[in-house]
């Protein structure tokens, strides 16, 4: 792993949006990029350009955030309460691939099989087990910006969640 100091190119890049909403002042931080990580911008940096470290993180995270926005499925709130439930207030690992269903199963039931599981169950563990990766992946972004704060300030459950999408 190499240490690399942010530069920021004084041009953005083509297409770049302009209208973005600042939501909080930029900071300074000194990262450790992975081998993995500096490939992924490497990849999408032009070969005879110097790599603007933070702008191609701030965008891979803009990216990453609005894919999570776009992806997270219509779930109940008694079928989010399982799954939160399942996690029981462990931060989650994103380490793919994703099986929410299978966290259900083992980590909320103990249990291996669907049809020992309880009719409240069956339906929610085919459900999530349908779901497309990025989907999958969504509901743990959800899992865990949910495990991470204490919601006790907000007065319903549909208030979480607006609040939880918005983040």
């Amino acid at each position: 792993m190499q240490k690399l100091e942010s530069t920021n190119s004084p041009h953005p890049p083509f297409g770049a949006n302009f209208n973005r909403s600042i939501e909080m002042p930029s900071i300074k931080k000194s990262v450790m990029f992975s081998e993995a990580t500096q490939d992924y911008i490497a990849a999408r940096t032009r070969e005879d350009g110097a790599i603007a470290w933070s702008q191609a993180l701030n965008e891979s995270f803009k990216a990453l955030k609005w894919l999570s926005q776009q992806a997270l499925p219509e779930l109940s709130q008694n079928e989010w309460q399982t799954i939160l439930n399942a996690h029981e207030g462990c931060i989650v690992s994103f380490n793919p691939p994703y099986r929410v269903a299978i966290n259900i199963i083992d980590d909320a039931l103990a249990r291996i099989e669907t049809d020992e599981l309880g009719p409240g169950y069956t339906p929610l563990v085919k459900k999530v087990h349908g779901l497309s990766q990025i989907e999958q992946y969504a509901v743990m972004d959800f899992v865990q910006k949910f495990w991470s704060r204490d919601w006790s300030d907000f007065s319903d459950w549909d208030e979480i969640v607006r609040a939880i999408k918005a983040e």
